[in-house]
């Protein structure tokens, strides 16, 4: 519900906005029909504008420091450290609340509790004010509801007699209510048909004409969704008054005689109170309506004040602008000795297997054993792929880490099938992101290379291939990882990882048989 009401406060903020320059430039002027369409695209505009986001680009250079996979290693002690201290405080405070209790057995004078001050923060939450704002919002529906049954009441009962004229349906009644429309129906007393019918109908029929009744109804909506913003009931006032000029107008046009009109509404200014969300003949301001009357129209040119709109649109939109992050990496400048740095001492050196039966060599030959795993590490391309860019880019921050580790496949059924084809050693090179809950995802293989047992089937590598992929995403999967923390903060980590798949002991020379 939380969006919902974010892009209510942005629509009610884009009203007001758009709202300040007809205020100021267009609502004194003559051609209400323009006023009326543009503060209907003022709704439609500042309903849709909080809908519409822009971005501009933030360039961030990362550093893809190896090093930071010493955190590994650090986190868990760190981890054990906290919650030993975490232990050790809950102990004190169970010992503490143990003798308070003693205490207050042992003497019956319980301690005074602490004044706790009020947490203000908490009462105005986002989750507070929303539900705040559901029940005016519902207040708000349930009155205009109320409204339009009285309306609908109102027409239906005390009707002397109906009749069709002018397109609407007439509803003449015997009391004295003051005259007004709801869609298709006027409603005028039996006093006022005899006297002035003809002028309080044509008034009427140009609100029914125009469809203003439409324009009430979307403002009611309006009014209810956004009934904490004053600038909503303005723009309603401001649409009621226009409608009164387009009617008075259309009197105007078919009647002739203005100065027995303005004399007419001077009559009818003052009576009975009328409904707020109808079209009333005689509830508005009389002296602008006559005034709007007698002044002579306004220049065509000054429509151009439209053009005003333009900065306020743009000033919204630059406000709530958000940046799209560009990940720029940089790559360490001697990243083999920083890596070398960063493994944990007991993975430094592989561990001794002996030679496999029947080899005319051993699986690793003592130089190629003196050979650190670091530098083999080193190998890996730290050149983000594709990918990992495009996926990394949704996160505004994140950090790196590298991994190795060595996992012994005996026991493991999906290592039987790289035993069956005399495997004995896979070096899997992966990436993958980790989120701040520790799962990993977008995970992509970064290349592989396979030990073959001395007469191992060479044309099966790329099978292997496959297999020891499958081993090592599985892994990833199953094992919870550690993001990277700054400043007390968890932030999404990209991975760059190295698996070492073995078995302790020497395939059969006939597995493959």
């Amino acid at each position: 519900m939380t969006p919902f009401f974010i892009y209510i406060l942005k629509w009610a903020l884009c009203l007001a906005m758009l709202y300040i320059p007809f205020a100021i430039f267009l609502k004194k002027e003559t051609f209400a029909t323009f006023n009326r369409r543009l503060l209907l695209g003022i709704i439609a505009a500042s309903a849709l504008l909080p809908l519409t986001a822009i971005t501009y680009p933030v360039e961030v250079f990362i550093e893809r420091k190896a090093s930071a996979a010493a955190e590994i290693a650090a986190t868990p002690a760190e981890s054990a450290n906290t919650a030993g201290s975490t232990l050790t405080n809950d102990a004190d405070n169970k010992n503490s609340s143990g003798s308070l209790i003693s205490e207050s057995q042992g003497n019956f004078t319980p301690k005074a509790k602490e004044n706790i001050p009020f947490d203000w923060e908490s009462l105005f939450s986002i989750s507070n004010l929303t539900v705040l704002y559901i029940i005016g919002a519902a207040i708000a529906f349930l009155l205009r509801i109320i409204d339009i049954a009285r309306i609908t009441r109102k027409i239906r009962r005390g009707t002397l007699w109906t009749d069709k004229q002018r397109g609407m349906t007439i509803h003449c009644h015997a009391d004295d209510p003051a005259p007004f429309s709801w869609f298709g129906h006027a409603v005028i007393s039996l006093k006022d048909y005899n006297e002035c019918g003809n002028e309080i109908l044509l008034h009427e029929e140009g609100h029914y004409r125009r469809m203003h009744s439409w324009d009430m109804l979307l403002l009611s909506i309006v009014k209810s969704l956004q009934w904490f913003n004053p600038f909503a009931y303005l723009l309603a006032g401001d649409m009621k008054e226009i409608h009164e000029f387009e009617a008075d107008r259309h009197v105007l046009m078919h009647h002739g005689d203005a100065r027995a009109y303005q004399l007419l509404l001077l009559r009818k200014a003052v009576g009975e109170k009328a409904f707020s969300i109808a079209n009333n003949f005689g509830q508005s301001d009389v002296r602008r309506r006559i005034t709007m009357m007698a002044r002579k129209p306004s220049e065509q040119r000054q429509k151009g004040k439209v053009l005003s709109f333009a900065p306020m649109a743009a000033l919204f939109l630059i406000l709530f602008a958000e940046p799209e992050y560009i990940y720029r990496y940089i790559s360490n400048e001697n990243p083999a000795a920083t890596v070398k740095e960063a493994i944990p001492a007991q993975e430094k050196a592989l561990p001794e297997l002996p030679p496999i039966e029947g080899a005319p060599l051993p699986l690793l030959s003592e130089p190629a054993r003196r050979k650190s795993i670091a530098g083999r590490i080193s190998q890996i391309s730290i050149k983000p792929i594709e990918g990992i860019e495009k996926l990394s880019a949704k996160y505004e921050e994140h950090g790196t880490k590298t991994h190795c580790e060595f996992i012994c496949l005996n026991g493991m059924k999906s290592g039987e099938k790289l035993r069956a084809m005399n495997i004995k050693r896979c070096n899997v090179k992966m990436q993958f992101i980790a989120d701040k809950e520790g799962k990993a995802h977008s995970i992509t293989n970064k290349g592989c290379n396979i030990a073959i047992a001395g007469n191992g089937n060479s044309y099966l590598v790329e099978e292997s291939r496959n297999s020891a992929y499958e081993i090592a995403k599985e892994f990833i999967i199953a094992k919870e990882w550690h993001p990277v923390i700054k400043d007390g903060e968890l932030y999404n980590t990209i991975y760059d990882a190295q698996f070492i798949l073995h078995f302790d002991t020497a395939p059969s020379t006939h597995a493959s048989k």
